[in-house]
């Protein structure tokens, strides 16, 4: 049997936009391993680093994926009012189970994400055919056309091919985790998915609106 580790070009082209995403925000630390046996899968890891994005003030979102046909999207949408919907689009997204996958982490590490100020979104995967996502709708003005996202549109977002439920010895070997200093003293929204594995569907939508016939 042998085994390489991926050149840092090839797992970042895997990684899909993580390091784009991540480029942006100063002092950022962060790695993406994928490592290859005979052609398949056989483990992955996607780590956010301390210090990473502490004191960010605004609107900050991050992809992070190490592994292969992983699905992940940040939205935010700020009305005046008038008919708005989040989460439409959800019946569309997929993400594609095609490999299996052995070891897989996802962590994220100190005090990253810490004193953020504003909107904070936060993907981060590790495995194959996972799909995150993460929506906001905040509304100034009159909200009596608001609509937010139906529990029937969030299920019909899934990750195709995958076995429904199946016993796994690697499942031993897959951990995500969030450092207990991790996003403390944040303040405004916070939204994090975070997934190790195959076939993981998770989502946040948050919407903020006042009652109909009001405003602020």
């Amino acid at each position: 049997m042998s085994a390489h580790r991926l050149s840092h070009r090839a797992h970042r082209a895997i990684a899909l936009a993580a390091a784009t995403a991540l480029s942006a925000v100063a002092g950022v630390s962060s790695a993406q391993d994928v490592w290859i046996v005979n052609g398949e899968l056989a483990g992955t890891h996607a780590t956010i680093d301390n210090g990473v994005a502490v004191g960010v003030t605004g609107a900050l979102g991050v992809n992070q994926a190490a592994g292969v046909n992983n699905a992940q999207a940040n939205s935010a949408v700020i009305a005046n009012g008038g008919g708005v919907s989040v989460g439409a689009s959800s019946t569309n997204q997929q993400a594609l189970v095609t490999t299996t996958t052995g070891a897989a982490s996802a962590a994220i590490q100190g005090n990253a994400f810490s004193g953020t100020s504003g909107l904070t979104q936060v993907n981060q995967s590790s495995g194959a055919g996972n799909l995150q996502r993460n929506a906001t709708v905040i509304v100034t003005g009159d909200a009596a056309g608001v609509a937010s996202v139906s529990d029937t549109a969030l299920s019909a977002a899934i990750a195709k091919g995958g076995p429904a439920g199946h016993d796994n010895l690697n499942d031993l070997f897959r951990t995500a985790s969030i450092s207990g200093d991790a996003f403390r003293g944040a303040n405004g929204v916070v939204q994090v998915n975070q997934s190790a594995g195959i076939g993981n569907v998770t989502a946040n939508v948050f919407v903020l609106r006042p009652p109909a016939g009001t405003s602020f």
